[in-house]
Protein backbone atom coordinates (compact mmCIF):
# COMPACT_ATOMS: atom_id res chain seq x y z
CA UNK A 1 0.00 0.00 0.00
CA UNK A 2 1.33 3.43 -0.88
CA UNK A 3 0.78 6.86 0.55
CA UNK A 4 1.36 10.51 -0.24
CA UNK A 5 3.22 12.92 2.01
CA UNK A 6 1.60 16.35 1.68
CA UNK A 7 3.90 19.22 2.56
CA UNK A 8 1.49 21.99 3.41
CA UNK A 9 0.74 25.10 5.40
CA UNK A 10 -2.88 24.03 5.78
CA UNK A 11 -4.51 22.30 8.71
CA UNK A 12 -5.80 19.68 6.22
CA UNK A 13 -4.01 19.30 2.88
CA UNK A 14 -7.33 19.49 1.02
CA UNK A 15 -8.33 22.87 2.54
CA UNK A 16 -8.21 25.93 0.27
CA UNK A 17 -5.73 27.90 2.36
CA UNK A 18 -3.21 28.84 3.51
CA UNK A 19 -1.57 27.42 0.41
CA UNK A 20 2.02 27.18 -0.74
CA UNK A 21 1.91 29.46 -3.76
CA UNK A 22 3.57 28.12 -6.94
CA UNK A 23 5.73 31.27 -7.03
CA UNK A 24 6.90 30.58 -3.44
CA UNK A 25 7.67 26.97 -4.34
CA UNK A 26 9.67 27.94 -7.44
CA UNK A 27 11.63 30.53 -5.40
CA UNK A 28 12.38 27.87 -2.81
CA UNK A 29 13.56 25.46 -5.52
CA UNK A 30 15.90 28.12 -6.91
CA UNK A 31 17.43 28.59 -3.44
CA UNK A 32 18.00 24.92 -2.62
CA UNK A 33 20.96 23.33 -4.45
CA UNK A 34 19.79 19.85 -3.39
CA UNK A 35 16.60 20.15 -5.46
CA UNK A 36 16.69 20.11 -9.25
CA UNK A 37 13.78 21.84 -10.95
CA UNK A 38 13.27 20.38 -14.44
CA UNK A 39 9.49 20.73 -14.69
CA UNK A 40 9.12 17.04 -15.54
CA UNK A 41 9.53 13.55 -14.12
CA UNK A 42 10.57 10.66 -16.34
CA UNK A 43 11.16 6.99 -15.61
CA UNK A 44 11.58 3.87 -17.76
CA UNK A 45 8.71 1.36 -17.94
CA UNK A 46 8.77 -2.38 -18.65
CA UNK A 47 8.20 -1.96 -22.40
CA UNK A 48 11.42 0.07 -22.66
CA UNK A 49 9.50 3.29 -23.21
CA UNK A 50 9.56 6.18 -20.78
CA UNK A 51 6.72 7.50 -18.66
CA UNK A 52 6.98 11.29 -18.59
CA UNK A 53 4.91 13.77 -16.60
CA UNK A 54 5.35 17.49 -17.15
CA UNK A 55 4.32 20.09 -14.60
CA UNK A 56 5.75 23.45 -13.62
CA UNK A 57 6.19 22.44 -9.98
CA UNK A 58 7.96 19.06 -10.32
CA UNK A 59 11.50 18.72 -9.01
CA UNK A 60 13.88 15.95 -8.09
CA UNK A 61 15.77 15.59 -4.83
CA UNK A 62 19.38 15.05 -5.93
CA UNK A 63 20.47 13.77 -2.51
CA UNK A 64 18.05 10.81 -2.52
CA UNK A 65 19.81 7.54 -1.67
CA UNK A 66 17.26 5.40 -3.52
CA UNK A 67 17.94 2.50 -1.23
CA UNK A 68 21.12 1.88 -3.20
CA UNK A 69 19.37 1.72 -6.58
CA UNK A 70 20.82 4.15 -9.13
CA UNK A 71 17.48 4.10 -11.00
CA UNK A 72 15.45 5.27 -7.98
CA UNK A 73 14.34 8.91 -7.97
CA UNK A 74 12.58 11.06 -5.39
CA UNK A 75 10.28 13.63 -6.96
CA UNK A 76 8.41 16.40 -5.23
CA UNK A 77 5.40 17.83 -7.04
CA UNK A 78 3.56 21.08 -6.38
CA UNK A 79 -0.21 20.77 -6.81
CA UNK A 80 -3.14 22.80 -5.51
CA UNK A 81 -1.11 24.66 -2.90
CA UNK A 82 0.69 21.59 -1.54
CA UNK A 83 3.95 19.84 -2.32
CA UNK A 84 3.52 16.07 -2.56
CA UNK A 85 5.97 13.17 -2.30
CA UNK A 86 4.64 9.76 -3.37
CA UNK A 87 5.66 6.84 -1.12
CA UNK A 88 8.58 8.65 0.52
CA UNK A 89 11.13 6.67 2.49
CA UNK A 90 12.38 7.81 5.91
CA UNK A 91 15.17 9.92 4.40
CA UNK A 92 12.72 11.72 2.15
CA UNK A 93 10.35 12.39 5.03
CA UNK A 94 13.20 13.89 7.07
CA UNK A 95 14.31 15.96 4.06
CA UNK A 96 10.84 17.52 3.86
CA UNK A 97 10.80 18.53 7.52
CA UNK A 98 10.10 21.89 9.16
CA UNK A 99 13.66 23.17 8.88
CA UNK A 100 13.03 23.77 5.18
CA UNK A 101 10.61 26.66 5.78
CA UNK A 102 7.69 25.21 3.83
CA UNK A 103 5.84 23.80 6.81
CA UNK A 104 4.40 25.23 9.96
CA UNK A 105 6.28 23.26 12.70
CA UNK A 106 3.02 22.38 14.48
CA UNK A 107 1.79 20.65 11.33
CA UNK A 108 5.01 18.66 11.09
CA UNK A 109 4.42 17.41 14.63
CA UNK A 110 0.90 16.40 13.61
CA UNK A 111 2.30 14.52 10.61
CA UNK A 112 4.86 12.76 12.81
CA UNK A 113 2.17 11.53 15.21
CA UNK A 114 -0.05 10.47 12.29
CA UNK A 115 2.84 8.50 10.75
CA UNK A 116 3.47 6.81 14.11
CA UNK A 117 -0.18 5.80 14.37
CA UNK A 118 -0.12 4.43 10.80
CA UNK A 119 2.90 2.28 11.64
CA UNK A 120 1.14 0.66 14.62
Amino acid sequence: MGYDLHITRKLNWFDASPAIDLHDWLEYLASDPDLQHDGFAETPVASGDALRIESQGICIWKGYSGGGSPEAKAWLTWNAGNVVAKNPDEGSVKRCGPSHNLLVPELWETKESTMARMAE
